[in-house]
């Protein structure tokens, strides 16, 4: 079972509001519904020191995303509170919002220090926790690592992932970080290495999309993404070193109550 995009309550109306991190697998409104009935709401937040007190509920345990009380309005760019409180701060990432797929209605926050909020769809209900290993590795040298402490390299199977993967990218130091991705000269197509199908892709453009010269070089051609700029994937040879991310196992799950 994937690790949770978990919810956060406020367990008060009065200011300032105190937040209970809740690991469970929900949708936006399930986690709204359950915030609801155990709490008081989903979790409202008016400024930056709210901000700070909301990441700590987590005591550090849990870098994805947790489902916030941020919602669409009915009139398109307006944003609402689960609470109908009116606040107008904000703590947007980077490019974001951008509604991508015309239907990213939610509001999640990344569990760090800043705690930058994203847009997403709100059925999501969970997605691979992410783990960058800062290590300098070659493709197989670093799929061995992960299988070895983690679960896998990770497959990046839908936009809520590539998300996560996103931002932990960013915190790399290399220009590119090594996913789970890999070609087969034999039938001519990308794959991931956990087995599942390539539904949803970022490729850069040229990427993964023409046959890749395997004869010639002798080297394996497998997939990165890039750290900064639009994050797209790329075709590398596997003998390049980066640092890589890595798809954390059920048993690294976080539960903080």
């Amino acid at each position: 079972m994937l690790p949770c995009l978990a919810g956060n309550c406020s367990s008060t109306t009065s200011l300032p509001y105190e937040y209970q991190f809740v690991d469970k697998n929900m949708t936006w409104t399930e986690a709204q519904s359950y915030c609801r009935n155990n709490y008081t709401d989903l979790a409202t937040i008016d400024n930056t020191e709210d901000m700070y007190r909301l990441m700590k509920s987590v005591n550090g345990g849990f870098t994805n995303g947790a489902w916030i009380g941020l919602k669409e309005g009915e009139r398109m760019g307006t944003w609402q509170w689960s609470d109908q409180s009116n606040c107008s701060f904000r703590n947007w990432n980077i490019g974001q919002p951008d509604n991508q797929g015309g239907d990213q209605t939610c509001v999640v926050t990344w569990m760090n220090v800043t705690g930058p909020w994203d847009d997403m769809k709100c059925n999501a209900t969970g997605m691979n926790k992410v783990i960058l290993i800062t290590e300098k590795k070659t493709w197989t040298d670093a799929l061995n690592y992960c299988r070895e402490n983690h679960d896998d390299l990770v497959s990046v199977l839908s936009e809520e992932v590539q998300k996560g993967v996103e931002f932990m990218a960013k915190k790399a130091s290399t220009p590119h970080v090594w996913l789970g991705l890999r070609y087969t000269c034999t039938l001519n197509i990308w794959f991931w290495v956990s087995g599942e199908p390539i539904c949803y892709s970022k490729w850069s453009p040229g990427n993964g999309t023409c046959i890749e010269d395997c004869g010639r070089t002798r080297v394996g051609r497998t997939g990165a993404v890039e750290t900064d700029g639009p994050h797209h994937w790329v075709s590398l040879p596997d003998i390049e070193q980066l640092n890589f991310i890595c798809k954390g196992s059920e048993s690294e799950n976080r539960v903080c109550c």
